[in-house]
């Protein structure tokens, strides 16, 4: 059946469907024309579903590798003669496996990694196959496993008819280097470097827009590549190690000036051309600092790096310096406090040298960040009075908060109190309470646009089945009616009767349907199947719109660039 909508309304439609993968996968199987229009969404960031793999799992693990696959072949397939030929005089061999092979994997597993394309009225192939059939596309999906017989594999040298390397946004080359080490039959870092380096001109050479760059590992010489000038110049988001050769930057900040989101990782200091490329942007508004260890290596010793970001303080509105360590010293960021709206920082007191941290906390006591939207505090948080002055030195502007752990009760109603009395647009909110709960009520009357909330209790306090009652009866009574996700982290006593309650009194109070979800709790032998019936009979009335339960609790989840707002 022909398409009733516009090209521009599907276009519009696919677009809104680029972080559903699944939905826009399947949307791609309709006709022809969706197929046209669903390829460059799916082929913006072929790498983004990686990051969804959870490497600890076997069979996920697996699944990755049968991505990876099936990405290097399409990668494979769009090469130039003369590409394949360089890097077979190399003495490069591929790790291609045979079609009954690939078959099998491919039809046991929804791998969705979509390389599909529309031929003729009669001709089109699914996946690395080609199949002649009068059905309609639509159909061909749910009778693939019947007719395997007559699939036949497509060779390496066949040509795509979409050119999937065009509509590459992204180019990630960490991804780049796990898929070529999966790929190749010696594992020698000569020859990953030649695939990556053909996979990378390839892609360069291809895409005229390209918006985000991922450089962590080898430093591949991109701005030379043919097509760079172009491809690069409108460049708006760079992921580098400051391990990367110097070189490499100065070729970027010839052609890259508009970047306005920088993720630096690493803490190499001396890097001249990382501090060149940051002194050559025009328009830098986004900063973060991301290091994987807890060591904090660097110790605020990236003074060079922290000073050309200066250059930039009246630009920058985000400054994110890292979830453990202190990256530049704390006192540069008087620099930034003028204009500043989101502001991320996290202080390891276990790790940290005494004498940075205690120059952290007093820049914090200090600083004024009148323009404050957003305040996210990573891992163990400076005490709450610190925070409490931050957050009244604002101009009432914030809208969402998040604490990370502490360790003690003092001061928790500073915080509480200075929250309800200066965020009156607060729709975000992830706090540690103690063993007062009535300052809640406080905090619900100050904060009226509250959209999502999560609390954990102090770690040296347990709360216990009463108090938990009590809460549950405190947040019905008193919070906002635009309330509409609530999670709960740390161990508590959460009986199935108070939960019973909790929801028949939302339902009764006629509020938003819920987003709730609830960590392990202390009650003997309570698994995740414990309040199924529960959960059940409320969605089915629509009191609750979504339920997770978390056997292990994940802080960083919940305080990530989504939170709250993207829990399920």
């Amino acid at each position: 059946m022909t398409s009733k909508l516009s090209v521009d309304i599907l276009s519009m439609i696919f677009e809104e469907l680029e972080k559903e993968i699944s939905t826009l996968y399947s949307c791609v199987f309709v006709n022809r024309e969706w197929c046209q229009l669903g390829i460059p969404v799916l082929w913006k960031n072929p790498w983004k579903i990686f990051n969804e793999i959870n490497w600890m799992n076997c069979d996920k693990y697996e699944d990755a590798e049968i991505r990876y696959k099936i990405l290097f072949r399409n990668f494979l397939m769009l090469m130039t003669k003369e590409q394949k030929d360089f890097l077979k005089l190399n003495g490069i061999e591929f790790l291609l496996e045979n079609s009954t092979t690939s078959l099998k994997k491919i039809n046991k597993k929804s791998v969705n990694i979509v390389n599909s394309n529309v031929l003729s009225n009669e001709n089109y192939k699914i996946g690395r196959y080609y199949k002649t059939t009068s059905e309609p596309l639509r159909n061909d999906r749910s009778n693939n496993n019947n007719n395997n017989n007559n699939l036949l594999l497509l060779s390496s040298q066949t040509k795509p008819l979409f050119n999937y390397a065009s509509f590459c946004k992204t180019i990630d080359s960490g991804k780049i280097n796990f898929m070529v080490y999966h790929n190749i039959k010696d594992k020698v870092d000569y020859h990953e470097y030649l695939v990556e380096q053909e996979i990378l001109k390839l892609l360069i050479n291809n895409t005229s827009k390209l918006k985000c760059l991922i450089m962590c590992y080898k430093s591949h010489p991109i701005a030379l590549y043919p097509n760079s000038h172009i491809s690069l110049s409108q460049l708006n988001e760079l992921h580098c190690n400051a391990s990367i050769e110097s070189t490499v930057f100065y070729g970027l900040s010839q052609l890259c000036r508009n970047i306005e989101k920088l993720i630096i990782e690493g803490y190499n200091d001396g890097n001249d051309g990382l501090i060149t490329f940051i002194k050559q942007q025009i328009n830098l508004k986004k900063v973060k600092f991301y290091e994987e260890d807890d060591e904090p290596y660097a110790q605020g010793k990236c003074s060079r790096i922290g000073y050309a970001l200066t250059t930039k303080a009246s630009s920058i509105k985000e400054l994110d310096i890292g979830k453990t360590a202190i990256t530049f010293p704390p006192s540069l960021l008087e620099n930034f406090q003028d204009n500043l709206t989101i502001f991320k920082f996290g202080i390891n007191y276990g790790t940290i040298e005494a004498t940075l941290a205690d120059e952290l906390e007093y820049v914090l006591r200090n600083i004024s960040i009148p323009n404050l939207q957003q305040l996210i505090i990573y891992n163990t948080c400076p005490p709450f009075d610190i925070i409490a002055k931050i957050i009244e030195k604002s101009k009432g502007d914030i809208r969402k908060i998040s604490i990370g752990a502490y360790d003690s009760d003092k001061d928790d109603d500073i915080l509480i109190s200075s929250i309800a009395k200066n965020c009156p647009k607060l729709e975000y909110l992830m706090i540690w309470i103690g063993e007062n709960l009535n300052e809640l009520i406080e905090l619900f009357k100050g904060c009226k646009q509250l959209r999502g909330l999560v609390l954990q209790f102090i770690w040296t306090i347990i709360l216990k089945r009463k108090n938990v009652d009590e809460l549950l009866e405190l947040i019905c009574d008193n919070a906002s009616k635009q309330l509409r996700k609530f999670k709960m982290i740390s161990d508590w006593e959460i009986s199935r009767d108070a939960l019973e309650r909790f929801l028949d009194n939302w339902k009764k109070q006629k509020r938003n349907s819920l987003d709730l979800c609830i960590t392990k709790s202390l009650i003997p032998n309570k698994g995740k199947n414990y309040y199924d019936d529960i959960i059940s009979k409320h969605k089915e009335t629509g009191v609750i719109r979504n339920f997770e339960y978390e056997e292990y609790i994940d802080f960083d989840a919940c305080i990530d660039e989504n939170f709250l707002e993207d829990w399920w």
